[in-house]
């Protein structure tokens, strides 16, 4: 049922004017407070109330942390049938390179771990697994194994769908082995390049440039850069780039160890704002403007 509930939300973000999209997203999750400038002065007058209060920025680190898995899951999820311009066999492949991106498996590990889609029944897994995976032969003390081939790394997400918490963590120590001394583009897990929506869906994209989304960018970076209790590492690299405005806010976290968790990525994200300022608007940084 996950899979539809991520649907639904898709559909809902299709038909719905991406600011009353987020807006109702935020007030879902409690965070409408939360992403206003005036929360912490706010919270910490409460503290001083009540000492329980400081409790609750944990709490509200997690929600939000929630709250961005959402909105990725919104925006990348496009592999469902009838979602976005793709066939049957690029989600199983995606499925596969995501398994294999956890660490190496036997066929047989791969096959029960593959999502049971009615629209992928007739695929050869067999085929699937050969074109994204390199096979490795077994040893004296264990089976032969399949290995994600390293033209196959782009395509993974460390927030893909079918992930649990410790799939995620899982492929996070996997990725950072694996990639170690790759091109620096493919060590940072950049995110990966989408299949554009089917027209129903094309308006989905567009959330990103709602006003209040970026005005929330700039406080989860702000928050970010002075280590503030209500922000988090993980919270940090949740949050998307294409906002306007937020360069500098980038450029000062470059090298500091409030980005730890993706140091990598944001110097390749900063890299290519820098491009995308230049081709598009000269090498001034327009203006944050709310809708």
């Amino acid at each position: 049922m996950f899979d539809r509930d991520i649907l639904m939300m898709q559909v809902g973000a299709a038909m719905t004017p991406p600011l009353k999209f987020i807006i109702h997203l935020l007030q879902r999750f409690g965070l409408d407070k939360w992403a206003t400038i005036e929360f912490e002065q706010d919270e910490a007058t409460a503290a001083q109330i009540k000492p329980e209060s400081k409790d609750l920025s944990k709490t509200m680190v997690t929600i939000a942390e929630e709250f961005f898995q959402c909105l990725i899951l919104v925006l990348c999820e496009r592999y469902a049938h009838g979602v976005g311009k793709t066939n049957p066999i690029d989600g199983v492949k995606r499925e596969v390179i995501h398994i294999l991106c956890t660490g190496s498996h036997t066929f047989s590990q791969i096959q029960q771990k593959v999502s049971n889609d009615i629209n992928a029944k007739r695929i050869s897994l067999h085929d699937v697994v050969n074109q994204v995976a390199d096979f490795r032969e077994p040893l004296s003390t264990s089976a032969g194994q399949f290995h994600c081939k390293e033209s196959s790394l782009p395509f993974y997400s460390p927030f893909f769908m079918h992930y649990s918490k410790s799939d995620r963590l899982a492929a996070e120590q996997s990725q950072a082995r694996v990639r170690e001394n790759l091109d620096k583009n493919i060590r940072a897990c950049a995110p990966p390049v989408l299949p554009d929506f089917l027209p129903f869906f094309e308006q989905i994209p567009m959330l990103l440039k709602s006003g209040i989304l970026i005005h929330v960018f700039r406080i989860v970076i702000d928050r970010t850069t002075r280590r503030s209790r209500f922000s988090s590492d993980r919270l940090f690299h949740k949050k998307a780039e294409e906002s306007v405005g937020l360069l500098a806010l980038l450029e000062g976290l470059i090298g500091k160890p409030e980005s730890s968790i993706c140091p990598i990525l944001l110097e390749v994200i900063v890299e290519k704002y820098r491009k995308l300022l230049k081709f598009n608007i000269g090498p001034s940084e327009p203006t944050l403007t709310v809708d």
